[in-house]
């Protein structure tokens, strides 16, 4: 279809891009100006930090819009802080194995004896930071044995921790302490995006499932993460090899993060969904995600519940592929084609700059420059093709993972790698295939699935474009997300 615009207000995004469809002839003036904006690159190369830009966060960075705020708390007030909020008992205990059982509240959905093999969580999705994200609600359990108001948290199959952005929670929830604390810092060369915050082990409630004695993190100082903008903090679901604890030192600041403190502990503090895993009570995961905005667009199944809700058809499986747990969930991408060109040697390993992950907390589909070059020149010249990335297989033969350029575009699904960055199937990869990690037998698999509708693809886009002209990057000859520094 064609795609013609025209500038009027968009209600909620003020002087905005219009975007209408009309009829057959593939992506043409419109997208094409779009297109070539994406490969400008002489600015911005990387975004203020004073709240005039942007961020993007890719695999475990991640960034917000705004101004830049940073909590009061440094490390000398910490040990009082978390002692108005912990249970009495061994304040050094790492954490009992956290067991999958049913929410109290959540009773009439489940038996007292439900497993992880019934175990599912309803997912919103929302737009932040230029790009579509995964939320779920996880409830804390309060010092007085109540429920604290649920947080939404973005999924994020790129970290491994989970991390609360509500200072406050340090006295309000239920939880012992540990002689540890988590400490990242994020968007290298970017917009400073960083907090720390102290490991605490508490009850935690999702979906249908009760995470007791979780390991989580509660953000004690934080700056430029997304907690300004809707989303309260992140729960990472892969491998502790992301995890790093640090003892607790004096006098420590932010700014000591985390060059400045001992290096991490040999003793691994677990996230709830690693911790369930190694109990044996995951081995399966399933990720669901309609490519619309809102409530209840997405699920997350574990273990039966993968292979056996609506999502899942196995007459229509692509796969499996071979999947690593170096970490990440990363795969090796032999060569990737664009209609008829092929590309190699992308050298998939598993490390920073080197990696080819499966990332939630990534929006989009992000490739190196010269694949995304010939993606955007075969649909500025009004063709049709298909975006394919072959992975080894299971059985021996190479898998193939297509995606309708034009569809990735229109949604703003696809993003282009600056130098030294490797393959992100990000989240609107998602939106293409319903997608089943099998964490027992190493694999991953596919099942095709309507990347939403046309309008969803378009709202995406209008906040995508909304999003780049408050940032000023869309003025005289424009420029686009995919040039923003995107770190792994």
């Amino acid at each position: 279809m064609s795609v013609l615009v025209s500038v009027s207000p968009l209600r909620g995004f003020g002087g905005m891009w219009h975007v209408k469809a009309c009829l057959p002839c593939v992506l043409p003036f419109v997208l094409a100006w779009m297109l070539a904006l994406q490969g400008c690159k002489d600015n911005v190369d990387h975004v203020q930090g004073d709240g005039s830009g942007g961020t993007i966060r890719n695999l475990h960075s991640v960034g917000g819009l705004g101004p830049l705020k940073s909590r009061n708390w440094t490390s000398s007030n910490l040990s009082n802080v978390a002692v108005a909020g912990s249970n009495s008992g061994d304040a050094t205990t790492a954490g009992r194995t956290a067991l999958l059982e049913p929410s109290m509240s959540q009773a009439a959905q489940s038996s007292a004896n439900a497993s992880s093999q019934e175990a599912s969580f309803p997912l919103a999705a929302t737009f932040w930071s230029l790009g579509a994200r995964l939320l779920m609600a996880v409830v804390p359990e309060a010092s007085n044995g109540s429920l604290l108001q649920e947080q939404m948290l973005m999924v994020d199959t790129g970290s491994s921790t989970l991390v609360f952005c509500q200072s406050t929670l340090l006295q309000e929830a239920a939880y012992q302490e540990t002689p540890y604390i988590s400490c990242n810092r994020y968007n290298p060369g970017g917009a400073p995006m960083e907090y720390w915050g102290p490991f605490v082990t508490g009850n935690v409630h999702a979906g249908n499932v009760t995470f007791q004695d979780a390991t989580y993190s509660i953000m004690a100082e934080e700056e430029g993460m997304s907690c300004q903008d809707g989303i309260q903090g992140i729960f990472g679901i892969a491998f502790q090899q992301l995890d790093a604890a640090y003892p607790v030192t004096p006098g420590f600041t932010m700014a000591d993060c985390p060059e400045g403190l001992p290096p991490p502990t040999s003793k691994k503090l677990p996230s709830p969904m690693v911790k369930l895993g190694a109990q044996g009570g995951v081995e399966k995961l399933g990720i669901h995600w309609s490519g619309h905005l809102g409530e209840n667009q997405g699920m997350l199944y574990l273990d039966d519940a993968a292979v056996t809700n609506e999502h899942y058809d196995a007459s229509s499986l692509v796969g499996p592929a071979v999947l690593g747990e170096m970490g990440w969930y990363d795969v090796a991408v032999q060569k990737i084609s664009v209609g008829d060109q092929e590309f190699t040697g992308f050298g998939c390993a598993p490390r920073p700059g080197k990696a080819c992950v499966m990332d939630t907390g990534t929006p989009a589909v992000t490739v190196p420059p010269k694949v995304f070059d010939s993606a955007a020149q075969l649909v500025k010249s009004g063709g049709s093709a298909n975006l394919t990335f072959w992975l080894p297989g299971v059985a021996g033969e190479a898998v193939a993972l297509s995606f309708d350029v034009a569809t990735l575009f229109e949604m703003a699904g696809l993003f282009k790698a600056r130098e030294g960055e490797n393959v992100i199937l990000g989240l609107s990869m998602w939106a293409f295939y319903y997608t089943v990690f099998d964490v027992t037998d190493q694999s991953v698999s596919f099942i095709p699935q309507q990347p939403g509708t046309a309008a969803s693809r378009r709202a995406i886009l209008h906040k995508v474009l909304a999003e780049e002209r408050a940032m000023g990057l869309l003025g005289h000859g424009g420029r686009r997300m995919e040039e923003l520094p995107i770190h792994v």
